[in-house]
């Protein structure tokens, strides 16, 4: 008899582990499109879970964190320390997107873009050779999860009217803490994602739109027109929980330092398998064999020059004082 009902056993747990992992991943990869944005000023942390699990953009009045970047002696002791920088025009696929530039000479950088050119992000690495992310540890625990298995920590500035560009997040739950200054967002709900031209880079992990939000391009105009777009403006000390899937792009000014927090959990990493692979098969097929030049002139203007197999001369001007900084970096190609 219990040889007979062995089968049948196993089958039953085979059947309610593949259905507790299919009801978790649906939840996780499910979304909500109301345009509409929810404001949350309570002090329970419950409330808040509840509001997130409802999946729509919520505005955090409170200053939970309560950290003001500007109030660090960044530019006193860490001023060699690398930070990551990145042209928001530069939009060629399977491209390392970021390049090193020490954080005294960022400033000097975003300080003379006028054309908004120029952002810092995926400064992990700075937090933590600083000691940031200790401090950031120790005043995030509200933001965090139930469950959580990974935590992720960013840094993000920019020169004056620069933007990131527009793209989607797969994480658990993703924060924006503005530190200091003042920014302006658009988010877009996950059901426009076909007509916002998606490019789905997997070297650089990022999920972006080919439009721009800021200054749509021409050729999408006609369809940009009929999207639903949320727009947000962010006072220092608020903070933006970004759903999964929803699109949105963040526009920095002069004084604009934002901290953002983006956590998994177990079941959200299940859920991201088939974007954790592609991502992993991407790696493998990159070679990081070519070596180019980036210069950043800083002075009045600010221009890049991307040349291979060139080398400029440098002068030094004694009335414009122009300072230039040349970064060596690696280009990935296939």
């Amino acid at each position: 008899m219990k040889n007979i009902l062995m089968p049948y056993l196993l089958e039953l747990i085979i059947f309610l582990i593949v259905l507790f992992l299919y009801i978790h991943v649906n939840y996780h990869i499910k979304t909500s499109n109301d345009p509409e944005i929810y404001e949350y000023n309570e002090t329970s942390k419950e409330k808040l879970e509840e509001m997130c699990d409802l999946k729509q953009p919520v505005i955090i009045c409170r200053d939970i964190l309560d950290l003001n970047i500007k109030n660090l002696p960044i530019n006193n002791i860490y001023k060699d320390y690398d930070i990551l920088i990145r042209d928001v025009e530069e939009e060629e696929l399977d491209k390392l997107l970021h390049l090193p530039l020490n954080y005294e000479d960022s400033e000097k950088l975003f300080n003379n873009d006028d054309k908004g050119q120029y952002i810092s992000e995926q400064n992990e690495n700075f937090i933590k050779e600083t000691g940031l992310i200790k401090i950031i540890q120790n005043k995030d625990k509200f933001f965090r999860p139930p469950l959580h298995s990974n935590c992720f920590y960013d840094i993000l500035m920019g020169s004056n009217n620069s933007h990131t560009p527009l793209r989607y997040e797969i994480n658990y739950r993703n924060y924006i803490y503005v530190s200091s200054g003042t920014c302006k967002i658009k988010m877009i709900a996950p059901d426009n994602i076909q007509n916002l031209y998606p490019i789905m880079d997997y070297v650089n992990f990022e999920f972006r739109s080919s439009i721009n939000p800021w200054k749509v391009q021409s050729e999408f105009a006609n369809e940009f027109r009929r999207i639903k777009v949320i727009d947000i403006e962010l006072q220092e000390g608020q903070t933006l929980f970004v759903p999964a899937y929803w699109f949105y792009s963040i526009k920095f000014n002069n004084s604009t330092k934002l901290i953002t927090m983006k956590y998994r959990n177990y079941f959200n990493i299940v859920s991201i398998v088939p974007y954790l692979g592609m991502h992993y098969l991407q790696i493998q097929n990159i070679k990081k064999d070519k070596y180019n030049k980036f210069k950043v002139n800083i002075s009045n203007d600010v221009t890049n020059d991307e040349t291979n197999d060139e080398t400029n001369d440098e002068t030094n001007d004694e009335t414009n004082n122009d300072e230039n900084i040349e970064l060596e970096i690696t280009e990935r190609n296939k």
